[in-house]
């Protein structure tokens, strides 16, 4: 799975808005330019009420989900993909980074700039890519080992029947 791992209710830190915002007024206005025209001045941050009205679902326990799946799930991969600026820095206007080179040069350094700062320990990721299976607690275990010999059982009794007939 890819999950969203952030704040809850996509409520971003003042951190993050900070280094978001530090690295929007360092961009051109070719690449601040939203879907409407009009020049971003700020990183998305939508209040409690706005990320609630719009979809109450959204993100409600995200902040707890590590600790879940860690408690519940044998990770088999976890890697943590960023997301911390990119959300709150891209939104409304990440189609600007995909018309030419240099777009796409800019956006790969604000991605090496985020993954610095996510190893680093500066800032978490807010995403994850995550390959998990159940965990098997002792009763299941058990359940599923007496399960087993129980069919065996049954199909020597069965195999023995058929032999004798």
């Amino acid at each position: 799975m890819r999950e969203y791992i952030g704040p809850r209710y996509l409520q971003f830190t003042d951190k993050q808005i900070q280094i978001a915002n530090l690295i929007l007024e360092s961009l051109p206005d070719t690449l601040k330019r939203t879907r409407l025209g009009k020049l971003k001045q700020t990183p998305f941050r939508p209040t409690f009420d706005e990320v609630y009205n719009d979809d109450p679902s959204e993100a409600v326990r995200s902040n707890e989900i590590m600790d879940i799946a860690r408690t519940s799930l044998n990770i088999l991969t976890e890697n943590m993909t960023g997301g911390t600026i990119l959300n709150p820095l891209l939104n409304d206007i990440a189609d600007n980074f995909n018309r030419d080179d240099e777009g796409k040069e800019v956006l790969m350094n604000i991605v090496a700039i985020e993954d610095s700062m996510i190893q680093l320990g500066i800032i978490p990721s807010d995403y994850v890519f995550l390959v998990a299976n159940k965990k098997m607690n002792s009763t299941r275990i058990l359940s599923k080992f007496r399960n087993k010999h129980r069919i065996a059982g049954s199909m020597r009794k069965l195999l023995k029947g058929l032999i004798s007939a």
